[in-house]
């Protein structure tokens, strides 16, 4: 499964940046949003800044990701499912 987090800019050296998420910060590459400024909210991937999205989404998806981190703290614990 691949998994792409938006992160906001928090400093730019060419086709460079530092971006930045719950204490966590990351150099990715910039090439493909080559207008992103300082404070923007990217999609990263692997590295990779894909896309520039607006902060209501981000407000979306953070808020989504509170409901799962939720439902996975209320759900019984699965034990031997069967998987090897």
């Amino acid at each position: 499964m691949c998994l792409a987090v938006p992160m906001k800019l928090i400093s730019r050296d060419g086709d460079w940046g530092i971006v930045q998420r719950g204490g966590l910060e990351m150099k990715v590459q910039l090439a493909l949003v080559p207008d992103a400024q300082i404070g923007a909210s990217l999609i990263i991937h692997v590295g990779m800044a894909l896309s520039q999205v607006d902060d209501q989404e981000i407000d979306e998806v953070s808020a989504k990701e509170s409901e799962v981190d939720c439902e996975k703290a209320s759900a019984p614990a699965i034990k031997n499912a069967g998987l090897k």
